[in-house]
Parts: C-alpha cells; sequence; structure tokens
C-alpha cells in the first residue's frame, strides 16, 4: 500500500498538522482531551478528513514515521521493498515528491525520522545486508550516513533529538538487548539499557525536561520502561499484562511524567499508561475489534493524542 496522509482539516483552511499516515482507520480520544484536531481558531465549522498519497508506487509506505519541520511540512520516513530502498515523502506547496535516503539493498525494521531546529533532517533504519543500525542526516546537501552498531535482525530502531538537538537512537542489539546510542558531539555513545530482557522490541525514545532519556518497549511478553538516572538505568514493568506493549510509544510532558500508548495483542486492545507516584495508571482507549498500530502526540499543553488504525507492517 501507497503511504497516504490523512490530516483533519477545518473547512478549506488547513491550520495546526497532525498526520496519520497509511492503513489509519480513525482516531479516538482521551477523557478530557480533545479529538485530533489541527485548528487553533474558532471550532464552529465542521471537520473533515483529507487523504492524500505521498508515494503511489508498488511496495512503499513500509515502517512509516512522521515528522514537521517548524512551518508544519510533513515529511514521511519509509521503506520501499519493491525498490531497495529506505525514502523520504514531503510535502510542498501541496505536491509530494520522495527521495531516496539509503539503497538500494535490503532494509528492515524502523524507518524513522525527526527534524531539528535548524532544517536538519535526521534519521535511523537498519540494514539488513550488513546487520547495522544507521544513522543518515541531511542538510542542504546529500545525505550523509554512518554505522552505530551492530543490530538485532527485526531492525527495531527510533530516533529523538535532546532540547539541544542532539540525536539518540534506542534501538534492539544484535543479540537481543536493549541499546541506546547519543550524540556527544564528536562520536557516538552506546549504553546497553537492559541486557537481562531475551529479546527487547519495538522501543520508543523521548526526554524529560532534564534531557533524560525515557524508553518504553516489549520483553518478556510484557510492556517496560526504562529512564537514565544519576546512578544508571531504571527499569521497571509498566504492564504485566500477556503480550501488552506490541507497538509502543511514548512521550514525557513539561512535568517530567511519562505517557505510554501502545497495543495489548491478547485483547487486541489500544492501550493507554501514565506514570503516577510510584507506580503506573491504565486505562482501555479502544478494545473494539483489533485496534492495531499506533501514534502518540502530544502538544504544548499537555494535550495527548493517540492515532490508531490497523497494524502497520
Amino acid at each position: 500500500m501507497a503511504p497516504r496522509l490523512i490530516e483533519k482539516r477545518r473547512g478549506s483552511r488547513a491550520g495546526h498538522l497532525f498526520a496519520i499516515l497509511a492503513m489509519l482507520a480513525s482516531a479516538c480520544t482521551l477523557p478530557g482531551v480533545q479529538p485530533l484536531v489541527v485548528d487553533a481558531g474558532p471550532t464552529a465549522a465542521p471537520f473533515a478528513w483529507a487523504i492524500e498519497t505521498a508515494d503511489p508506487g508498488t511496495g512503499t509506505g513500509f515502517h512509516t514515521s512522521i515528522a514537521l519541520d517548524g512551518l508544519g511540512t510533513p515529511m514521511i520516513s519509509y521503506i520501499n521493498v519493491a525498490g531497495g530502498t529506505v525514502q523520504l515523502a514531503r510535502r510542498i506547496g501541496g505536491h509530494w515528491s520522495s527521495e531516496i535516503v539509503a539503497g538500494p539493498g535490503i532494509f528492515s525494521g524502523d524507518a524513522s525520522v525527526v527534524i531539528a531546529s535548524n532544517g536538519t533532517i535526521e534519521a535511523s533504519y537498519f540494514d539488513q545486508e550488513a546487520r547495522a543500525v544507521v544513522y543518515a542526516a541531511r542538510g542542504t546537501g546529500a545525505w550523509r550516513a554512518s554505522t552505530i552498531d551492530s543490530g538485532f535482525s527485526e531492525g527495531y530502531n527510533r530516533i529523538a533529538l535532546d532540547s539541544s538537538g542532539r540525536p539518540a537512537i534506542v534501538y534492539t542489539g544484535f543479540d537481543g538487548s536493549l541499546r541506546y546510542a547519543a550524540w556527544n558531539g564528536t562520536e557516538w555513545s552506546v549504553e546497553v539499557v537492559d541486557h537481562a530482557t531475551l529479546t527487547s522490541r519495538y522501543p520508543d525514545l523521548a526526554f524529560d525536561p532534564l534531557d533524560r532519556p525515557n524508553i518504553a518497549y516489549y520483553g518478556n511478553g510484557t510492556l517496560l520502561f526504562a529512564k537514565k538516572t544519576s546512578v544508571g538505568w531504571a527499569r521497571e514493568v509498566v504492564d504485566a499484562t500477556p503480550n501488552a506493549g506490541w507497538f509502543s510509544r511514548i512521550r514525557v510532558d513539561s512535568r517530567g511524567v511519562a505517557h505510554i500508548a501502545y497495543y495489548a495483542s491478547s485483547n487486541e486492545s489500544l492501550m493507554y499508561a501514565t506514570e503516577e507516584g510510584n507506580g503506573w495508571s491504565r486505562s482501555v482507549i479502544d478494545s473494539e475489534g483489533d485496534a492495531g498500530g499506533l501514534r502518540l502526540t502530544h502538544s504544548a499543553f499537555r494535550t495527548f493524542r493517540i492515532t490508531i488504525g490497523a497494524m502497520v507492517i
């Protein structure tokens, strides 16, 4: 399926943009939270979904990730399995164009993208042939890529930027361990976050207001959480329900509280967990049918939005 952008608009005017990717069916609302909307102005006009095809090619749209630049321009990273490439699609002036980030070759797992404040596009992906987790960046010139570490065959990886704009990548190492790589200005520093879990899957990364990395991931059949402290990595179980924690996505609000959206495959439900005191509060967001994959975003007003849809491969 070709990657598509699904955007909620007020009338004919596209305001602040929150995009959802291919195979998305609907958006759900958290208690006391507005739906996935894009307009900061009056809400008298009805909302409607606008659907656009970002890349009509065959075999495109696998392992998608989306980011917005300072002007609200959406960019989507994805894998083109037919062409054997990692690609980036962007919408400029109402039209979509796509470029090759890496390849041709064999790529699997996540293709993750972020945009720095200076406009530099930064991505991470897994090169199946080299068994390598790769970081790539593009400013005004061509894409520059560097190998971070040897990765697990399923290719899990996610990229994020700290408050100073330095990239960090969380990924599954070649031995199944959860690993964290951070750019210190001159080189990549790699740490093992969790080596006890047999295989860490679906990791996601976010920084708190003190620039401490927070990681949500799935391992040993449960949803897990790790945070870096002054004495090392603190780890805990968020949801011990069997097979809870697939497709985990984490965000940290301005108070330093972590919020995790995830999928529980045992009951086919979309779940939401929030740090609360010394534990976690959990709630079911959608249990009708098979909720599938998801994405978690938040605004400066601590408003959290989850987008859900059919499972993204």
